[in-house]
Parts: C-alpha cells; structure tokens; sequence
C-alpha cells in the first residue's frame, strides 16, 4: 500500500470512529445515567417513614437511582395521588413506588400506570391488587400476634378501645379476631384531630377511659397517645394501657420507658430496600413477584433482643 493511500485510509478510519462515538453519545442513553424513580406518600410528611427512607436511599445508592419524594397536601387524599401518579410518568420517570392511601379509587390508576412504567406498591391492604407489585407486611398476622401479647399482659374482661380503624382495617381486623375468640368486645374511637389542641384532646380521652385499653392502628396515632399519657403519669392522673403498631424514635423512648406496653414493628427498611430493587429489576424487564415482609413484637422486657433490636434501631451498627 503506498503511502498516500496509508494516510487516505488512517484519515477514514477516524472519520468513522469520530462518528460512532457521536452516535454512541448522542443517540442512545447512557448506562450510567441514573434510573429516575418517584415516590408517592400517603401523608403530607415523611417523619414516620425515615426508616423505610433510609432503605429506599440505600438501595438508590447501591443500584444508580435518583429519587424524587412526593409528600400530600392532605393526609389521605386518594385525589392527590392519582394526580401525582400521573404526573410523574407522564413527566418520564423511569418507575414509581406508591404507599398507596385506603381507597379503591386508586386501583385502576396503579394498574393503568403500570402498562407504562413499572408501578410497585408498598404497604397497602387493597384487595384486588393482581397484576401489581406489592411489598407489603401481612398486617392481619400482625394484628393477631399483637392482640395475644396484649392478652398475655391485660384480662379479657378489660374494656378494650381500638383507635383509628379506618387506618389499617386489616390490623385491626387480626386484632378484633383474636380478643373477639377470647370473649372481648372492643370499641372504636375514630381520632383525627390534626389541630395544636390535638395532645390535649389525646389527654382528655385517656382521663375519660381510665383503667381501659388503648390500641392504636397507626404510628401517628400510638405516638400522640403515648406521648399524651406520659404528660398524665407525670401528674399521677394516668391509668391506661397503651399498645399499637409502628415504630418512631419517641414511640421506642415511651416503649423502653414503660409508657407503651408493646408494639407491633415491621420491616420497613426492607420494605423501602426491596421497593426500589423489585422497581430497577422491572425497568430492566426483570420479573418480580410479591413479597410478605417479616415483623415483631416488642415490649421493654425484649426489645434488645437481636432481631427486635434490629427492627427498633436500624441505624445502630
């Protein structure tokens, strides 16, 4: 080959490798570009989520992600989710993860939205959900090995008042089971007072129930009463029993100080964690199916025991 022809064929070469790079930037996205997942809350705060957060960031760190945390104006408002829902796929994110609140309504978005992007749903006790990701704790199990604690501790004939049913229909649903079969007869008490005078109202209910059961459905609503019956024993005016299901950072401080009896804890690190896993397998046409997340339940007596220890303080090595 002379040497003319050496060059003509070495300038064609880089031509050509010049323009496959340009194609290989320009046309088509990069590997390393990170996988773009929404979160969609039930509330207007992720105050009681930090520990599920903290597996949802964890698992974002480990598999390239970048989450976006999408909070209500409104607690519970099923309207508002449909709406972000829809503005995060349309907007092109690459899944979504939902807490989806308790209302029927949302079933046919989640599943309309899912023939898009995937759609995985964290910790919901809506029926009909075939066809969905669901990542979730069985809250009826919960609910019954919560009310035999509480029967192990408290006498059937006690007056039990489950407060909050509308919250977690399932877990209370376990719970009314099990003290119904020991001849109990719970009353409800539907508490939504969202205003400052909300712990003296708290403080008012308990002094009109003493001696009485208390068993919250939700973690907001075990931290308002447990917190409402600490101010009660500092002034010697308390007499109730305080149990329910969730975990914060001031539920187990009134949890080891004897103020809550006992708790129901689930997973949520794991739940957050496996929530963006199942959601980048998906993007990458992974089948997933769902999944039941263990839990416990923790009183003072045990809750340094490694498994419940493990649930109570994620964040301690």
């Amino acid at each position: 080959m002379s040497r003319n022809k050496l060059i003509i064929f070495f300038i064609l070469l880089l031509i050509l490798s010049g323009y496959y790079l340009y194609l290989n930037n320009n046309g088509t996205k990069s590997t390393s570009e990170p996988y773009a997942i929404s979160v969609i809350c039930s509330g207007k705060s992720t105050e009681n989520l930090s520990v599920m957060k903290s597996g949802i960031e964890k698992a974002a760190d480990e598999m390239n992600a970048d989450i976006s945390f999408y909070t209500l104006t409104s607690d519970n408002d099923a309207n508002q989710q449909i709406e972000l829902l829809k503005r995060e796929i349309n907007n092109g994110a690459n899944a979504v993860l939902i807490m989806p609140v308790d209302s029927p309504n949302l079933i046919k978005p989640m599943k309309e939205g899912d023939k898009i992007v995937p759609v995985i749903v964290l910790q919901s006790s809506l029926s009909n959900l075939s066809d969905l990701v669901n990542i979730s704790c069985n809250n009826d199990q919960l609910g019954q090995n919560l009310a035999k604690e509480i029967l192990q501790k408290q006498n059937s004939s006690q007056r039990f008042v489950i407060l909050n049913r509308k919250n977690s229909p399932e877990f209370c649903g376990g719970v009314e089971k099990v003290l119904k079969d020991a001849g109990a007869k719970p009353s409800y008490l539907d508490f939504s007072d969202l205003s400052q005078d909300a712990p003296g109202h708290a403080e008012r209910i308990l002094l009109q129930h003493k001696g009485e059961v208390f068993i919250a459905a939700d973690s907001a609503t075990l931290e308002l009463f447990g917190k409402a019956e600490k101010v009660l024993k500092s002034k010697a005016a308390a007499n109730t029993q305080i149990f329910g299901v969730g975990r914060s950072s001031s539920i187990v401080s009134l949890l080891e100080e004897g103020v809550i009896q006992a708790i129901g804890v689930e997973n949520q690190y794991g739940i957050g964690y496996l929530g963006i896993k199942m959601a980048v397998d998906r993007i990458n046409h992974i089948p997933c199916k769902n999944m039941n997340i263990n839990f416990v339940i923790s009183d003072s007596s045990n809750m340094y025991h490694p498994e419940n220890e493990y649930m109570l303080f994620p964040f301690v090595s």
